[in-house]
């Protein structure tokens, strides 16, 4: 099992979300197998995760926005792994990540993400 750090780090162009996860020890490192893994989200503007769960599969959530161009989803290793095209002004977004951190699916909405919940019974992301 492991646990999910979620934040905003300055980048040059303003802020990027990362994700981490670490095991139950609180221990991180860098391996191909993916047991933890890192993501940062980085577009050319500032970009912004307001709320972030787990459902009962471990799958992880975020919620938030991002300002300008394409939202790239890269891995630790610096591969990408997503990209979300900007269709409108500060798109927000919903992430869904299975628990070896693997990008199952990204939805742009036209308003900002500011709280997420999950449900054992509701599905916005069929079959994933």
């Amino acid at each position: 099992s492991s646990n999910v750090i979620v934040g905003t780090l300055p980048s040059s162009t303003g802020t990027s979300i990362f994700l981490t996860s670490v095991d139950r020890d609180g221990n991180y490192s860098l391996d191909s197998a993916q047991t933890v893994y890192s993501v940062v989200f980085d577009s050319a503007g500032t970009d912004i995760v307001y709320s972030s769960t787990c459902d009962i599969r471990n799958n992880v959530y975020m919620g938030g926005y991002f300002q300008t161009g394409n939202m790239t989803i890269r891995d630790q290793f610096g591969t990408a792994l997503s990209t979300a095209t900007l269709t409108g002004v500060s798109p927000g977004f919903i992430t869904k990540m299975a628990s070896n951190g693997t990008i199952l699916n990204t939805l742009l909405i036209t308003e900002n993400v500011f709280s997420i919940t999950t449900s054992p019974n509701i599905s916005i992301f069929p079959n994933k």
